[in-house]
């Protein structure tokens, strides 16, 4: 009984492996211990398999997730390239555009007289004006022309002293000269050179016989040494109509002549290209850089607006006809 029970210990410490084929059956008998390590191995292998199993699924859906994002940073990257190759056209018609215009306008420009020199640091701004010039109507200029001194003051002369600094005839000391002096030859008369007001008429010691006339847009005109003042203050006079008589009077006369002035805001200008200035020929406002051409001229045309919009509205309708 001893013998057999140690037996049967014996059989449950091992393992038995039965392998069968044609030829016959063989035994394989491993012992518990190499059992138990098997069955380790394989539940650690299992383990294994699982979390890489479930790594690389995890590690997949990652992938997708970072394909998905950079295909869907592609197809921006794309969408923005056709935008700015859009706005690259877009940005070399506007420049085809805006040298078209300029050209335009040079051509412009130079049927009206106006000359800008300086377009190579033109900035937008300055374009606008530029069209805002060309613009001008031909009603709109004769009223700027009438507003504006323009012309010669008398008919007759020959210019002695030009604005700027000179040596005073008097007074022999290095002065600034505000204004042009005409000779003439005796008394000739002299006229206003824009529509506008009398500001004053009267005598003063170094001017002589004075008129000063107030035009509109803050212009005034002046007329010195006269012999005689045929208009008084207060009076409205016209571009062209007789003012006085040129003469010698004065403190700071030296012989006959007119001492002819033009100023904006009370500042002196020069008064060679007001004198100079014609229908038609408008480099005055190229010439002229003290007064704010620009706005003075798109005020015209407001007016001009105001009065053709005023008339069009007072005029009577056509009756309506019975058939």
């Amino acid at each position: 009984m001893k013998e057999h029970h140690e037996n049967r210990k014996s059989h449950k410490d091992h393992l038995v492996i039965t392998v069968s084929a044609l030829s016959g059956s063989r035994h394989f008998t491993i012992k518990k211990s190499v059992k138990q390590a098997f069955l380790a191995s394989a539940a650690v292998l299992s383990v294994v398999f699982v979390v890489s199993l479930t790594s690389n699924y995890f590690h997949g859906e990652q992938m997708d997730r970072v394909t998905a994002h950079n295909e869907l940073l592609e197809k921006e990257r794309a969408r923005l390239d056709k935008v700015r190759e859009q706005l690259s056209v877009e940005l070399t018609e506007q420049q085809d555009l805006n040298r078209s215009l300029r050209d335009d306008l040079d051509e412009i420009e130079h049927l009206l007289g106006l000359h800008h020199p300086d377009k190579v640091n033109e900035k937008k701004g300055d374009l606008v004006a530029r069209m805002d010039m060309a613009k001008l109507t031909a009603n709109q200029e004769k009223i700027l022309h009438r507003s504006v001194p323009s012309g010669f003051p008398i008919g007759i002369y020959k210019i002695t002293s030009e604005y700027g600094m000179r040596r005073h005839p008097v007074t022999g000391r290095k002065a600034m000269h505000n204004g042009v002096d005409l000779r003439t030859r005796g008394n000739v008369n002299v006229y206003a050179t824009a529509d506008g007001v009398v500001r004053l008429a009267k005598r003063k010691d170094l001017s002589g016989l004075l008129i000063i006339v107030q035009h509109n847009f803050g212009f005034e005109s002046y007329y010195a040494h006269l012999s005689d003042i045929l208009v008084q203050s207060g009076e409205v006079v016209q571009r062209g109509q007789l003012l006085g008589i040129s003469g010698n009077t004065g403190d700071h006369s030296t012989g006959p002549h007119l001492h002819y002035e033009v100023r904006h805001l009370g500042k002196a200008l020069d008064p060679m290209p007001f004198l100079h200035w014609e229908l038609g020929s408008n480099e005055l406002f190229a010439q002229v850089k003290e007064v704010q051409w620009p706005s003075l001229i798109n005020l015209i045309q407001k007016q001009v607006m105001r009065q053709t919009l005023q008339l069009s509205q007072q005029a009577p309708s056509s009756p309506a006809t019975s058939p």
